[in-house]
């Protein structure tokens, strides 16, 4: 429909062309429209909030804010964010026509611009809008007249549910009986409750309700029910127990006209079966507290608060030392004796359990004995509230705490002896290891170095190599003594991290196949089944897992083989994204004998031919087995003496989704430098571990500068800007972590590559080290 619309639409034009504003302002105004110009955004801001004009027309390219800035402040104005915003711009790419109809656009309109086409744009959403306030009006209608209608509708369901309420909580008995003649003329539906016989009708009552009787009972009597004038007496009643169910039931009854003007006596039986269950419960419950009071040796107290009296028992003042007949019955005979520091939460207390602020009353105080010294108290009490509100009584019980609060408090010293034990312990073991590690990073540095000399003869290639295994093994003793002490202290944590799990398979396997080679025995690798390419897990707690099984499984074999096996018994799916996978090694050692099978997961514990026992500390398996408990599975052993054992695991594993897999990449191996010498720079403070850095790397083509401590690397690495630094964390003065963070800080450094190096290899130092700013970590040696 061609809608033109009259002067009384207000346009508002923001352009700050002056040539555009007048050739609008003339088309417009012989359109018949209202029109308002700025001539830049602000003040079309502030004309659009003051006028509230119908629709505007805005340019986009502006100087200082743009029509975009002034569009999204005008939609984000509760006053302005209805009005229309037509753009008008010479900009035509897509985006910008986006950005627009993003920010709240109803149109664009693009430059140079074409007066008819300007007239019927805004016609048509002149027009919209207009229909978009009919329609809001309409909205607002209908939903009161919903509204209206949803409220009549609750009333009536209101209304039917309370008659439904009545008619349900309506069950009582009704039964009517002849004054004369004692027979029943009426009974409703509930009567079955009262007795169990429903065909009452004509029958006499007092045979119904008191089968062994032979006449009325005495105040069935009308002379007991009508006064000697014939009028009704008030009314009466009794209580009667079904003989079949042994409900118990409240019955009133009056005498009244009924039909013909006839005397009847009309009844309500009300079931007070409950009640008199309730009133034989409270008459247990009065007997089981008094002989609870008299085992638990708790002392009693009843404060009678509208006359400020308190009955304190004969325990009650036992417990302070005090005899029955000393104390009287205040309640300062209480105040009085607590102890200083707990009167002011004593008061607090009683007085948020009398304002209804808590639940209940319940305190643990100090209350001073007869001979001076204090004892712990829990006081514990509850009161008794009129219709008001207000309390009127108040009973409680007194429990002695003195010997439960000394028991607690030696164990809280002992909790903080051990606490302090083991901190100590840890420090111990975590400066044990950094002075063991010390030495042997030197020794097994110079070691490799010594083995890389050709001039070395047989026999004294032999003797380095002896050299290596040695400290390797006290390396790995000092790895082990470490994560036994982490799971005394459970302090023993994982770190999972994606990475790949064929390349961690294979590498096992390159390993132990040359291990096996050298001992003269086969090993051979079964890949049983289909296995994730990308897990999450604790790469190293892994490896270390399936490296000691298999490491005893080669140490215990003289001949034969060993065989390991990896495969999934569940692959992951939508309903299940673990994969279940088992690692199981095999061997045809030594065995071991069933009696002794108890002992393998126990630290420090050996068990076969002593010549194996020699061989190792017993703290792998022990070790393993929690690793394995950690995540999430169980260590598994079947052994026979002399023929071999099976150890297996299964572990669920979180395969990575394919978008994020890492790409298997085969680690190549350094042989030295093309082109010009990296600069490498090594902080430590022990000459030696300086000196086997730099005769490992200066072979292979790099240029070593040295420094001694953290200091000194901050200078020379600003002064030479090395490719990377190794940088040890424990030093005297100026230590790594420090030192790290000083080389950040030089923008010309800022990115280097910096590699901690250090004898602690606790998961916190080397977290510290990352946030340090150190790019990767190293354990010495």
């Amino acid at each position: 429909m061609d809608t033109t619309y009259s002067h009384q639409n207000t346009l508002l034009v923001v352009d700050d062309k002056h040539d555009n504003l007048k050739l609008l302002l003339a088309f417009l105004n012989t359109a018949g429209f209202n029109v308002l110009v700025a001539e830049n955004g602000q003040k079309g801001i502030e004309i659009a909030t003051l006028a509230h004009p119908d629709m505007i027309l805005l340019d986009v390219m502006m100087q200082n804010m743009d029509g975009f800035k002034v569009c999204q402040h005008l939609k984000s104005q509760a006053d302005t964010q209805d009005i229309p915003i037509i753009f008008m711009t010479a900009l035509t790419h897509l985006d910008d026509k986006v950005k627009g109809f993003k920010l709240g656009a109803a149109d664009y309109i693009t430059k140079p611009l074409q007066l008819e086409e300007v007239l019927a744009r805004v016609n048509v959403h002149l027009s919209l809008r207009q229909l978009q306030q009919q329609l809001s009006v309409q909205n607002q209608l209908l939903q009161k007249e919903v509204a209206e209608r949803q409220q009549s509708e609750q009333a009536l369901k209101t209304a039917h549910e309370r008659f439904i309420t009545i008619l349900e909580g309506l069950e009582a008995a009704v039964y009517v009986t002849d004054m004369q003649t004692y027979e029943i003329l009426f009974v409703n539906k509930h009567i079955d409750q009262l007795v169990n016989n429903n065909e009452l009708l004509g029958k006499v009552c007092w045979q119904v309700f008191h089968s062994t009787q032979t006449s009325p009972c005495t105040f069935c009597s009308p002379n007991q029910i009508m006064t000697g004038k014939g009028q009704p007496t008030s009314a009466y009643h009794w209580e009667y127990q079904n003989p079949d169910t042994q409900g118990w039931f409240y019955i009133q009854g009056r005498a009244i006209r009924w039909i013909d003007g006839l005397w009847v006596r009309l009844e309500v039986a009300t079931d007070i079966t409950e009640r008199k269950q309730a009133e034989e419960a409270l008459r247990a419950n009065e007997e089981r507290f008094d002989l609870a009071m008299r085992g638990a040796n708790e002392g009693l107290w009843d404060w009678n608060l509208e006359k400020n009296e308190v009955y304190y028992s004969p325990r009650w003042k036992q417990i302070l030392g005090y005899g029955e007949q000393e104390l009287s019955s205040h309640p300062t005979e209480f105040f009085e004796r607590l102890h200083p520091d707990d009167i002011p939460q004593s008061r607090e207390k009683v007085t948020a359990y009398f304002e209804r602020k808590i639940p209940h009353y319940e305190i643990t105080v100090r209350l001073q004995h007869k001979q001076g010294h204090y004892v712990w108290i829990l006081s514990r009490g509850i009161a008794v509230w009129n219709e008001q509100g207000k309390a009127l009584r108040m009973v409680g019980t007194h429990m002695d705490l003195t010997a439960q609060k000394q028991t607690e408090d030696a164990l809280s010293q002992a909790k903080k002896a051990a606490e302090i034990a083991n901190r100590a312990k840890t420090a111990f073991l975590a400066n044990m290891s950094h002075e063991l590690r010390t030495p042997l990073n030197a020794i097994l540095g110079y070691a490799q170095l010594f083995k890389r000399d050709k001039t070395l003869n047989a026999k004294q290639q032999e003797s380095i190599a002896v050299i290596q295994r040695s400290g390797e093994y006290l390396l790995t003793l000092i790895s082990d003594v470490l994560d036994v002490s982490k799971i005394e202290a459970n302090r023993m944590e994982l770190f999972p991290v994606e990475f790949d799990f064929k390349h961690f398979i294979n590498e096992i396997n390159e390993l132990f196949l040359m291990r096996s080679k050298q001992k003269g025995i086969d090993f051979h690798y079964q890949f049983i089944t289909q296995l994730p390419t990308v897990i999450q897990a604790d790469e190293t707690r892994l490896r270390q897992i399936i490296i000691n099984l298999l490491s005893n499984a080669v140490k215990f074999t003289k001949q034969g083989e060993v065989i390991f096996k990896v495969g999934s018994t569940q692959a992951s799916s939508s309903h299940f994204p673990n994969w279940k996978i088992r690692f199981q090694v095999e061997d045809t050692g030594i065995g071991i004998a069933s009696e002794e099978l108890y002992k393998i997961f126990k630290p420090f514990q050996q068990v076969g031919e002593r010549n194996y026992q020699m061989q190792g500390t017993g703290l792998g398996l022990a070790i393993s087995q929690k690793l394995v408990e950690m995540m999430g599975g169980q260590l598994h052993v079947e052994s026979t003496l002399g023929e071999g054992s099976t150890f297996w695991m299964e572990l669920d594993l979180r395969e990575v989704s394919s978008k994020g897999q890492l790409e298997s990449i085969d680690k190549p191996v350094m042989i030295g430098i093309s082109g010009p010498s990296p600069k490498i720079l090594v902080v430590d403070d022990q000459g030696e571990n300086r000196s086997i850095l730099s005769h490992l790397l200066t072979p292979l083509g790099f240029e070593v500068f040295k420094a001694c401590d953290g200091e000194e690397g901050v200078e020379l690495a600003t002064q030479i800007q090395p490719d990377a630094i190794l940088m040890d964390l424990v030093m005297p003065e100026m230590d790594g972590f420090e030192a790290t963070r000083q080389i950040r800080k030089i923008p010309q450094l800022k990115d280097v590559v910096i590699i901690a190096i250090s004898a602690n290899v606790f998961e916190l130092d080397q977290q510290n080290s990352i946030k340090a700013g150190c790019d990767d970590f190293i354990a010495k040696p």
